[in-house]
């Protein structure tokens, strides 16, 4: 679902804004961006924008593209600088996504010390679609201007406010005589944008927010609800389908999860939006005899297959944890959304049904949708429901495993059994893969990616997977000792970040939480020499534990590793990092065997 889309794909744009030579040596000097919004009958009419930019190259001649993007709702009314022609072209994102939105280049060549100055003029026609500013940068910018200035007639109801500047961004406002307000960033030195590992960006993007464009979120609702298909009569086809996949389901929430497990298996995610198709579902009849859709189309075809089987099924706009932390009341716009679910009504409870998670486990919630405020159609009216989170406990890894020692090899068999966010991600790897590759991905998973592990007998359930294990790599022979290494702690949502550039806080979208439990057996003729030194931390980032013990011809190893925080402030990623080395470190340590005989 496309909503201000510009705000990513100006993220994004900082890999085609220069193709310098030398990295940083290209900089805007200068940057000015003026917002006009206009009125008529005392309404949002229209929004001018004039942006210019002077780049230059410091060290050597260089090369830039000076850009801006624009869509079936914006015209681009000029761009110009010296030497360069305009290039305009669509923008398509990964074949799946497919949409209005294009990009107005000027390719600029750069001499040494000499400046160019690049210069858009543009209309925002629906002026419900100006509703956040980002303020970044594409290259270092010494110095920009954002101004946003609101007629008289409007100022009153329609203000900006500023979010998540930073100690660079000055924000001001000043009042003409003639009633008209200006809101101004002042900015100098600005890194340019940069997408990072579990990084945060769109969610902590120094922005403006446009605010009262709706006076409140029921006309924000009225609006959207505009754009909605009547669902008033099902199509035969929807209903025959429905019917036949909740056939035998023995209760309601039986019949939800049959529905939403063929949608996502059945309808593949390809989304074709432009103007006002951006917002607007498609009926569910078109959305079965195409067999493709975006967020909104499988949202739109679950909510009619509900509703034919006697489901109170419903629509829901809501914005996804990477997009946007905001609520529908704190920023009553189309931007605060930017994905489309279905929900159930049953009895008290609201069920709520995403089409494009694909394989994963019934009544699964996606973790981008987790705590995320849901605007929830209801008739003329709607509801305002948070999603709810699952608690930590509720995804679990296990390990078991028994083995022994065959010459320099282990040798056992291990049982993996998943619930939760490790379910659903283990059925996702498993179902999305070519049905002659499903094993190797299985493997990997039981491998770790290790190509000195090997596999055999490998069984997958749903649940949980089997296998034999062999591993090449685990013992070492020298002199009359073996060293054997378990590495019981296993990983799979959790790792470290690089610490040398890292600007910006980190976001894990699922909470770590394994267990593993091995039994070796001791090879005739050795005993136990020594064992690692049991390790346990507590704090605020892990509770984890790792501990072997001797028993009668056998060694147990236990582990656990549970994370605590999802959220990793950028001036304490080096703390997180040494905390996950040390279990790392503690979870490679190796016990020795002594041959007695």
């Amino acid at each position: 679902m496309k909503i201000l889309s510009l705000i990513l794909l100006f993220t994004l744009a900082g890999a085609y804004a220069h193709g310098a030579t030398h990295p940083d040596n290209v900089r805007v000097t200068d940057e000015v961006i003026n917002y006009r919004l206009t009125a008529r009958d005392g309404k949002p009419w229209q929004v001018k924008v004039e942006k210019t930019q002077t780049f230059e190259a410091l060290r050597s001649d260089d090369d830039a593209i000076a850009m801006t993007f624009y869509d079936d709702n914006t015209s681009i009314d000029k761009a110009s600088a010296p030497g360069s022609k305009p290039i305009y072209r669509q923008w398509i994102d990964d074949d799946i996504f497919y949409d209005d939105q294009r990009i107005c280049a000027l390719p600029l060549e750069l001499k040494k010390g000499k400046p160019v100055k690049a210069e858009f003029k543009s209309t925002i026609k629906v002026p419900e679609q100006f509703s956040k500013i980002p303020l970044g940068c594409n290259e270092f910018t010494v110095k920009s201007a954002t101004n946003v200035t609101i007629p008289a007639e409007l100022a009153a109801t329609i203000t900006i406010e500023p979010r998540n500047l930073n100690g660079n961004m000055h924000f001001s406002k000043t009042v003409s005589p003639k009633g008209d307000v200006t809101y101004t960033v002042d900015a100098r030195d600005i890194e340019p944008l940069r997408s990072e590992k579990y990084g945060t960006l769109l969610v902590a993007m120094p922005c403006l927010l446009v605010k009262g464009m709706f006076g409140s979120v029921g006309d924000l609702y009225s609006h959207l609800r505009s754009f909605l298909p009547d669902y008033t009569a099902i199509a035969p086809e929807v209903g025959e389908l429905a019917n036949k996949v909740t056939q035998g389901a023995p209760d309601t929430i039986a019949k939800i999860d049959s529905i939403a497990a063929w949608v996502r298996r059945n309808i593949r995610y390809v989304a074709i939006e432009h103007g006002d198709y951006a917002f607007s579902p498609a009926p569910p009849a078109q959305v079965l005899a195409c067999r493709y859709g975006d967020c909104k189309g499988s949202a739109s075809l679950i909510k009619g297959m509900m509703r034919a089987v006697g489901i109170d099924g419903r629509m829901v706009w809501i914005g996804t944890s990477g997009h946007s932390d905001l609520t529908w009341e704190e920023h009553t716009a189309r931007s605060t959304g930017n994905h489309m679910i279905a929900a159930a009504l049953v009895g008290d409870s609201i069920i709520y049904v995403d089409g494009t998670v694909g394989h994963v486990p019934a009544g699964y919630i996606a973790a981008g949708i987790r705590g995320q405020q849901a605007l929830i159609e209801d008739g003329e009216d709607y509801m305002l429901r948070t999603v709810p989170t699952p608690t930590a406990d509720e995804s679990e890894y296990r390990v078991d495993m028994t083995a022994r020692i065959l010459g320099d090899r282990l040798d056992g068999r291990t049982c993996h059994t998943m619930t939760g966010d490790y379910k659903a991600l283990v059925s996702q790897i498993y179902d999305s893969a070519p049905v002659n590759r499903r094993e190797k991905y299985i493997n990997n998973i039981v491998t770790r990616g290790n190509a000195n592990i090997r596999t055999s007998e490998i069984k997958y359930n749903g649940d949980s997977i089997t296998a034999g294990v062999d591993n090449a790599e685990a013992v070492q022979s020298v002199g009359k000792n073996l060293y054997v290494k378990l590495s019981p702690v296993y990983r799979f949502f959790c790792s470290n970040f690089d610490t040398e550039k890292r600007r910006s806080d980190a976001r894990f979208d699922h909470f770590e939480n394994t267990t593993t439990d091995i039994r070796l057996e001791l090879p005739d003729g050795f005993a136990v020499k020594s064992l690692p030194e049991p390790f346990a931390i507590d704090d605020e980032w892990f509770d984890a534990a790792i501990e072997f013990t001797a028993a009668d011809n056998s060694v147990n190893c236990r582990s656990r590793l549970r994370m605590k925080q999802q959220y990793v402030p950028v001036d304490r990623v080096k703390e997180w990092n040494d905390t996950l080395k040390s279990i790392i470190r503690a979870s490679d340590s190796r016990m020795v065997l002594e041959k007695i005989k």
